[in-house]
């Protein structure tokens, strides 16, 4: 969730510093873990073992491990400066209820059987304003197969398949879909929606099948057609994409589940993530470049990260980053904490007054409502919830999984 990490003065950052004493000065006063509400949740260092099905969890991080080489859309296309980290992830199968573009199009339906070999993929996406429906907009999917020749079928099942057979906003029957080519990449297809200004393209390269959307809502809102632009964004994407994978470290499905699940240990430290808990981004452990996909200003986030010295990100229950040392973590929690437009002060948790909690008073709906932060030693904890009393419990408990992992 560094989305909402907000943009600071040196000034109000010193300000939170100042506030909460997490400057350079004495160390704060000893916490009493007996006085902390954790709720139900785990207090200890919990090694990361999946109860069931440890082998599509296995899968499920090779697609992650996608993310350190994938390109931000950004670095396809300049104009693509803003992201919505709700439809970034890892995936192993098809489902409707993830929040991605290349499923908002494409037929999912047939998606298992037009994919034999499929281990894993990563997407990411982009778009060029705040306002989707006058923006112009990509999503960046790289399909992992265990074989050459299962990539090379499924590109071509895929495109078969094409577009969902309706019409997306339920007002008549499906729009006309158009099969069209590239001259950049003669043996990838191409299928193309001139009413809704949208082209999808698929393209087999080694093991990966390059899965590019692009749409233009201004000009399908103004009722233009710019079918070449939209073939030049989709030859961006399979171009840079098949750059920056082409020396990334992949695996087959069986040697994927022998690699250690939480080689850096960083996922026996992050609060687990309770059943129930959005899967919008799984549990995972991410570099600095990789985390970008998840920030809804990659290049503000990546200036954050560069200057706490940040090495790895995790994700569970909470969001752990580990900076360089002390210090850089509580500077890189005052930039979080600091106020802002729409975050606004809220109770730290009972028996944690270090902690910082914040409300989110603004317009977007989709945003959850309640964060608190906490450091501890190298490390910065983010604890997000709709509920303020669960986001003072998450944070409380990984605060005592810290304590407790010395």
């Amino acid at each position: 969730m560094r989305g909402v990490r907000k943009l600071l003065t040196g000034a109000a950052i010193a300000l939170v510093l100042a506030v909460s004493g997490s400057g350079t000065g004495p160390a704060e006063a000893p916490i009493d873990l007996r006085g902390l509400d954790t709720g139900g949740y785990e207090t200890r260092p919990q090694t990361f073992a999946p109860k069931t099905h440890p082998d599509l969890v296995a899968h499920w991080m090779e697609g992650e491990r996608l993310a350190e080489d994938m390109p931000l859309t950004s670095e396809i296309d300049p104009e693509l400066q803003v992201n919505d980290a709700a439809t970034v992830h890892s995936f192993i199968q098809a489902q409707r209820d993830y929040f991605q573009t290349m499923f908002d199009w494409l037929n999912i339906d047939d998606f298992e059987t037009d994919t034999p070999g499929f281990l894993a993929g990563f997407t990411t996406t982009g778009q060029s304003h705040p306002a989707l429906e006058i923006s112009r907009t990509l999503s960046d999917t790289a399909l992992l197969f265990d074989t050459d020749a299962q990539a090379s079928a499924a590109a071509a099942a895929l495109a078969r398949s094409g577009f969902q057979n309706i019409d997306l906003l339920g007002l008549g029957p499906p729009p006309t879909t158009e099969a069209t080519s590239s001259p950049r990449f003669p043996s990838a297809f191409l299928s193309w929606r001139p009413d809704d200004q949208v082209l999808a393209g698929w393209w087999a390269t080694g093991r990966f099948v390059i899965v590019a959307v692009t749409q233009d809502a201004e000009n399908h809102a103004l009722h233009r057609s710019d079918l070449p632009s939209l073939v030049r964004r989709v030859e961006a994407a399979f171009a840079l994409t098949a750059e920056r994978l082409r020396h990334h470290p992949i695996h087959t499905a069986a040697e994927s589940e022998r690699i250690p699940l939480d080689p850096d240990g960083l996922l026996r430290i992050t609060l687990p993530r309770p059943a129930g808990d959005s899967y919008i981004n799984p549990p995972g452990v991410y570099s600095p470049r990789g985390d970008l996909h998840f920030a809804e200003d990659p290049a503000a986030v990546a200036d954050m990260y560069r200057r706490a010295g940040v090495d790895r990100i995790a994700y569970g229950g909470t969001t752990l980053t580990r900076a360089r040392d002390p210090e850089a973590a509580r500077r890189l929690l005052a930039e979080d904490a600091a106020p802002s437009k729409f975050w606004r002060h809220a109770d730290s948790p009972k028996g944690l007054p270090i902690a910082h909690c914040q409300e989110y008073h603004g317009p977007k709906q989709d945003v959850v409502r309640y964060w608190c932060g906490v450091s501890f030693g190298r490390y910065v904890a983010d604890a997000w919830s709709n509920q303020l009393v669960d986001a003072q419990q998450r944070i409380s408990a990984q605060y005592m999984i810290l304590v407790n992992s010395r």
